[in-house]
């Protein structure tokens, strides 16, 4: 009986350590305390109404024929439509088409176009960003953070400043601003 027993022990002990050892070499856990990260595809789309969403949005009017003292607002509305609870960074950047990739046009009127963005906050309209055109053609710019499934107005303001007659003739075609969110 004295030899049983530790053998019974010795077994228990090597069964106890095979399946501690094998629970270790197929299990994990990762813990982050305070975070909590999610993924899911990000959906930032645009309105005119603020009713009808898609993923482009059309302005009208056209900005063709531009004279000096040109004013034109256009307002339209962003939504973080997203498929998880997630926020979204929205960032702007001018895109150039084909036909407006011509040096000696942007050096004459790219300077005297310009373009404002603004966030409608209830009563009043706030001042995001304010750049020539040819500031946005180099370079994007942070407009605003969208949390899940909320949108936000906006106005898109486009004035003119020193153009002269001999400019009429200079044309910028086929620009589109690309509205993009990504995850916060």
């Amino acid at each position: 009986m004295k030899k049983i027993f530790p053998s019974l022990l010795l077994i228990a002990l090597v069964v106890a350590s095979v399946t501690a050892s094998a629970f270790a070499l197929f299990s994990s856990t990762t813990r982050v305390n305070g975070l909590t990260f999610s993924t899911g595809n990000a959906d930032l789309q645009i309105s005119s109404d603020g009713s009808t969403w898609g993923n482009t949005l059309t302005l009208n009017p056209a900005y063709t024929n531009m004279a000096v003292g040109f004013s034109n607002t256009q307002t339209f509305y962003l939504k973080n439509n997203s498929l998880s609870n997630i926020s979204l960074k929205v960032s702007n950047k001018l895109l150039e088409g084909t036909q407006a990739n011509d040096p000696a046009i942007w050096t004459a009127i790219g300077g005297k176009i310009n373009i404002a963005f603004e966030k409608y906050n209830g009563t009043i309209w706030t001042s995001l960003v304010s750049r020539t055109i040819s500031q946005w053609k180099d370079t994007g710019f942070d407009i605003d953070s969208l949390a899940f499934n909320t949108s936000q107005k906006y106005r898109l303001i486009v004035t003119t400043s020193a153009l002269e007659n001999t400019d009429a003739g200079q044309v910028l075609s086929d620009l589109s601003f690309n509205f993009t969110g990504t995850q916060e």
